[in-house]
């Protein structure tokens, strides 16, 4: 409903709902991709892990991969070759291959890592890949309110303009879910408002308006344990004043967000800092020409 009660003012009130079936969301599914096999978690992985053990030293990844890299290579001999492709003799067998001749010595693991590759085969298992992707989902009802209005002060060029919007949904987030179970809920859902103080007289146009969004869920299901993103309450003061200095010329100069407001992101908790954006006020000169 729209109700204007001068040339230039008006008050309005408006109300919705949508319903929507199957609304696309996002789900993290588990999946292997293009056949990539873990190298690290085959037989020949745990072979060498055991022969580590074994031998009571450490089992962390530059050790289990030279010993890998020697027992898959246990011919090895106690040479390699240089970029020119000549034969150098290894005085100290750093390149002999077989788990016997491991010594846990850093000369030896970089020997190793530097001539050879540990490459999977079918022995090894399938990866498997937490994917992100878009699916129907349920059905879902949005609804709300929104107000609005624009007053001008007689002749003398000053005006305001306000509006308020509410927005509500019958599917959200629950934060303390099971963090391996997808969740559904409708995104970018918040209240917002905006007023704006103008002046339009003499060839001058100008308007100092501030913005506010409150909190909204941006996205869910955010990589392995499915996490949400919410955006945090924004407010911001914009200013633009424009001049017409002849009917053809004309200047601007604009100034948005004036305070130098930051975004910040947050997870479950908004003890969970997911972003944060460290924002300052940014101006623009303008100047237009019509022929």
């Amino acid at each position: 409903m729209e109700y204007y009660f001068s040339d230039k003012g008006y008050v309005s009130v408006a109300a919705f709902q949508k319903n929507v079936e199957n609304f696309i969301g996002n789900a993290v599914i588990n999946q292997n991709l293009y056949g990539i096999r873990d190298e690290t978690g085959g037989p020949r992985a745990q072979a060498a892990r055991q022969e580590l053990i074994n031998r009571g030293f450490g089992t962390d990844d530059s050790r289990l991969f030279t010993m890998m890299a020697m027992m898959v290579n246990a011919d090895a001999a106690p040479f390699w070759y240089d970029l020119d492709g000549d034969k150098v003799q290894d005085a100290n067998e750093l390149f002999k291959g077989g788990a016997n001749n491991y010594n846990d010595s850093n000369d030896q693991h970089v020997a190793f890592a530097t001539q050879y590759d540990i490459l999977p085969n079918a022995s090894d298992p399938l990866w498997s890949f937490a994917v992100n992707t878009p699916v129907n989902n349920k059905e879902a009802k949005i609804h709300g309110f929104e107000f609005g209005g624009q007053y001008f002060f007689g002749d003398s060029g000053f005006g305001v303009l306000a509006n308020y919007t509410i927005v509500r949904g019958d599917i959200g987030y629950e934060n303390t879910s099971d963090p391996n179970v997808n969740q559904f809920a409708l995104l970018g859902l918040s209240d917002s408002a905006n007023a704006v103080l103008m002046f339009e007289k003499f060839g001058l146009s100008a308007r100092l308006a501030y913005n506010w969004r409150d909190e909204f869920l941006q996205t869910v299901n955010r990589g392995t344990w499915r996490n949400p993103i919410y955006v945090e309450p924004y407010d911001q003061i914009d200013l633009s004043v424009g001049y017409d200095i002849t009917d053809n010329f004309a200047v601007s100069f604009e100034a948005i967000n004036l305070t130098g407001e930051d975004v910040r992101w947050h997870g479950r908790s908004d003890k969970q800092l997911w972003r944060l954006e460290d924002q300052g006020a940014r101006y623009a000169l303008g100047a237009r020409y019509k022929f």
